[in-house]
């Protein structure tokens, strides 16, 4: 008897170890994920027109070279200004020579040319000459009111607008992006137009003749 009650009590104190081992496990470890701080900056590629040897403070591209941001725009823009990719307007990829034109061609658009001047010289003196007072006559040209109202109406809205662009705060602007060097940029730049000549020369018919374009 003193043996089989020992080994229930054994029995027991196992049992009573294992579930408290478990518990402390299950409710005393937690797992999460990890969340990160910082986020890693990225900035975009654009090649650099000219070379700098210091480095901007504040760069908004990556280019194969340094280049210190200048200009009259009011937003930031790349050194050169991207090509939008699948847009083009022609058909055809092959770019042909302009055919030189004939003597016949040159002689008419001179004639034409020279009626137009001579039509606007009629024009201008048919003008001048219905607006013209003679001293034989009494007529007299005057301006409608209708019209005098419409240029006060416009001069009012120039002043405004004159007064309103000299409120504008001044600001810095950039025309010439401010580029940080990066060995990479010459090479991601490289594929991206690879990429855009690919995508140009088997962009869909169908999406062409609609004029679908997109980029990238």
């Amino acid at each position: 008897m003193d043996a089989g009650a020992d080994e229930r009590e054994r029995f027991n104190f196992t049992m009573f170890l294992s579930v408290a081992v478990h518990g402390i496990l299950i409710f005393g470890i937690s797992f999460g994920a990890v969340q990160s701080t910082s986020e890693v900056p990225t900035l975009e590629i654009t090649l650099a027109a000219h070379h700098s040897e210091i480095a901007p403070n504040r760069a908004d591209f990556l280019a194969q070279a340094n280049q210190l941001g200048s200009g009259s725009l009011a937003e930031d823009a790349p050194a050169v200004a991207p090509t939008s990719p699948f847009q083009a307007d022609y058909e055809s990829a092959t770019l042909q020579a302009a055919q030189p034109m004939t003597p016949e061609q040159t002689a008419a658009q001179r004639e034409g040319s020279t009626e137009l001047v001579t039509t606007s010289a009629n024009a201008r003196k048919q003008s001048n000459d219905a607006l013209t007072v003679t001293d034989e006559g009494d007529a007299q040209v005057s301006t409608p009111d209708s019209s005098r109202l419409a240029i006060a109406s416009l001069m009012a809205q120039l002043d405004s607008q004159v007064q309103e662009y000299a409120r504008r705060p001044r600001r810095v602007v950039l025309t010439a992006a401010a580029t940080q060097r990066s060995e990479d940029a010459l090479y991601l730049d490289g594929w991206r137009r690879r990429i855009e000549a690919i995508g140009n020369l088997n962009y869909p018919d169908a999406a062409r003749r609609q004029k679908l374009y997109g980029s990238l």
